[in-house]
């Protein structure tokens, strides 16, 4: 019997998680050869997930896999002194911080954005970032926020 995707959650990406083993053997084998992992280039080549959902799939082990490459960086961060940003620390004044990231999951992928001896500040209810050197020009920045002091 091949894997069904329940389609009530696709958010839910435990119901994958025991083919990531599969998953990630292709995605290393696919890597050395230097090949770019196409969704396609899973086909065929995960046991289990054959059949009509085998492509949403590949989709959700694609996701999973940038899930927790995110994860393995925040844990780098936090061993390396980062921390969840409190907003309160934030007025409407500049705090300036060693370093800033945003990150956060949304269907279909992941985000991780960065900055070196950014500033931040609070306009109305919103944070931004004024990347190092930079007067204007800021990003507004929103979901979690660790940050390197």
């Amino acid at each position: 019997m091949s894997w069904t995707f329940d389609r009530k959650n696709r958010n839910d990406l435990g119901q994958v998680a025991e083919f990531y083993p599969a998953y990630l053997a292709r995605y290393t084998e696919l890597r050395e050869a230097r090949q770019y992992p196409y969704n396609d280039s899973f086909k065929g080549h995960i046991p289990g997930i054959e059949g009509p959902d085998e492509d949403r799939a590949i989709y959700m082990l694609q996701t999973l896999h940038r899930v927790r490459e995110m994860e393995a960086t925040i844990a780098e961060r936090r061993a390396d002194g980062w921390r969840d940003l409190d907003p309160a620390e934030v007025s409407g004044s500049l705090v300036r911080f060693a370093g800033v990231a945003q990150y956060g999951f949304y269907v279909g992928g992941t985000g991780w954005q960065e900055w070196e001896r950014p500033r931040l500040t609070r306009v109305n209810s919103s944070l931004w970032v004024i990347p190092a050197g930079k007067r204007t020009h800021g990003h507004m920045i929103s979901g979690r926020v660790l940050v390197k002091d």
